[in-house]
């Protein structure tokens, strides 16, 4: 048949004016502030809503439970991935909470981890977009928000991963961490409506730094690629943990299951200065926060 045209994803809205802070709550939980707001409006009058754009730089229980009632869901159509949001607009100089958005329902469409890299200082950050399934704006006595828990930001750079339990110390970059859920369009006369399909994980790569110009593989990571070209998939869960700014404590943890090794270029990267890194792809068959 003739060749298909490509219809590039659409690009995601603006995010809303940095004049003012944004606030979720979740199934009327503790407020988190947002970082980052977009959407969350009728994007064709009366007939389709634009989905909500969120990002955040700080761990938000409510959220990472969200996450993982997406990717456990062996139905996700069940209410058990729904959740219910509110979002205030806070005006910056007057402190005062100007409008607010009210979603009785809301799926999880996408989510992903800012990459992790040891060698930067930029801050790190979750980001997530919900499809809602109602929109209510209210201008008029749009009352306040919750309290927030008293959680505070972290940088890509503060992290630790290991594979089957073994501590992988030289592990420079952690990147793709992401899941997608298709949104399945249901039969409608009216506004239209869509269903969460089933959560996919994308490939996530590993990086192991060094200062020298040929980095070395850790010997438990050379023995499972091996077991994995010599005919024997071994799948292995791992960890990803965010750790505070000394490595003594355990922030968040996510849990990284049935990783296995798909591609290991044979030579270093160069990541940053004089740092190269060896790079392993791994599938995984998802992602949970613990």
């Amino acid at each position: 048949g003739p060749p298909g045209t490509f219809v590039a994803p659409a690009a995601p809205p603006a995010p809303y004016s940095s004049e003012f802070t944004y606030v979720l709550e979740i199934d009327d939980g503790p407020s988190i502030v947002l970082t980052s707001f977009a959407g969350c409006f009728d994007k064709i009058l009366g007939v389709e809503f634009e989905d909500c754009y969120f990002t955040i730089d700080r761990p938000a229980l409510d959220v990472f439970t969200w996450l993982n009632d997406a990717a456990d869901a062996t139905d996700p159509t069940l209410p058990a991935v729904t959740r219910a949001l509110r979002i205030y607009q806070i005006n910056n100089q007057l402190l005062q909470v100007t409008a607010r958005i009210d979603i009785a329902s809301a799926f999880l469409r996408d989510f992903a981890l800012k990459d992790f890299n040891a060698f930067s200082t930029e801050f790190g950050a979750f980001t997530f977009v919900a499809v809602p399934s109602d929109i209510q704006v209210v201008a008029s006595a749009p009352g306040s928000p919750s309290q927030s828990l008293p959680e505070t930001a972290f940088r890509v750079s503060q992290f630790r991963v290991s594979v089957d339990g073994e501590d992988y110390t030289s592990a420079s970059t952690l990147r793709g961490l992401h899941m997608s859920v298709p949104k399945v369009p249901q039969p409608s006369l009216g506004r239209r409506q869509f269903l969460p399909g089933v959560p996919q994980f994308g490939q996530i790569v590993l990086g192991i730094g060094t200062s020298t110009s040929s980095p070395a593989i850790p010997l438990q990571m050379r023995d499972w690629l091996l077991q994995v070209t010599s005919g024997n998939p071994i799948s292995l869960d791992g960890a990803l943990e965010i750790v505070n700014q000394t490595g003594s404590q355990v922030r968040v943890t996510v849990v990284l299951e049935d990783l296995l090794p798909v591609a290991a270029p044979p030579f270093g990267m160069t990541v940053t200065g004089h740092i190269v890194e060896r790079q392993v792809l791994l599938s995984l068959a998802k992602f949970k926060f613990q």
